[in-house]
């Protein structure tokens, strides 16, 4: 099972950890939270092309794409093993159930990517354990850069690909424009992002049958896919 092609449609048995880590992204970034995710990036390894990359998610209005090479370009200045010319951001359809894709486009999360680090090295030599540790303190940096309160790194940046410079920075105007252009993320209900929670998620419900009412709750120690118990009650006469 490719794990990085779960993402659109987890299942609970197959793929449990792609699910629930779904759910706890969304729990997060979505119904009823004030905090919002700003970056997801799922670091990978490739066996043929060399050196340490980007994939992202280039989709929606031409003027909103250029934002889209902003963190690879902020890694560009930072990590000396990062090869700008290999990074890809057009979204295939193949692609479309892989991790970056489906977070970016079911829960809205603006700076989406997927970071290939070559298992063999650069041009010019092997990477071993320091270059890997190296690659990650780079990746933290460029994160750094993008959130600092002194955007001066990301105007400049900006600049070099031709987009205009933003009045309240880059963090609050994106996400904003985020939230414009797809929708809050906040009002998505669960079963909207992941699909398979409806029929494995039957907690806090309560259904009325006759003059019986039925509780649902979770059961934290049920081995069951279903993972609830039933408690009945009859109402009084």
């Amino acid at each position: 099972v490719d794990l990085n092609r779960k993402w659109s449609k987890p299942d609970i048995s197959t793929s449990p950890t792609i699910y629930y880590l779904k759910r706890l992204l969304l729990k997060i970034h979505g119904v009823a939270s004030n905090q919002k995710i700003l970056a997801f990036i799922d670091m990978h390894g490739h066996s043929r092309k060399r050196s340490l990359f980007m994939y992202g998610c280039q989709e929606g209005k031409k003027s909103t794409e250029a934002y889209v090479e902003l963190l690879p370009n902020l890694m560009n200045r930072r990590c000396e093993y990062f090869s700008l010319e290999s990074c890809n951001y057009k979204v295939t359809k193949a692609k479309s159930s892989c991790g970056r894709v489906s977070v970016s486009r079911k829960l809205k999360i603006p700076f989406s990517y997927t970071i290939e680090a070559s298992l063999c090295g650069s041009d010019t030599y092997h990477f071993h354990t320091s270059h890997f540790e190296r690659m990650g303190r780079d990746t933290a940096k460029a994160i750094w850069d993008l959130v600092n309160p002194n955007q001066d790194i990301v105007k400049e940046v900006l600049q070099s690909l031709g987009v205009a410079e933003m009045e309240n920075g880059i963090i609050e105007d994106d996400m904003e424009a985020c939230g414009q252009q797809n929708g809050n993320p906040s009002s998505r209900r669960e079963a909207d992002v992941c699909p398979d929670v409806q029929k494995h998620s039957r907690s806090n419900q309560v259904q009325k049958v006759g003059k019986k009412k039925t509780i649902r709750k979770a059961c934290p120690q049920s081995k069951s896919n279903s993972s609830t118990f039933v408690k009945r009650r009859h109402s009084k006469k």
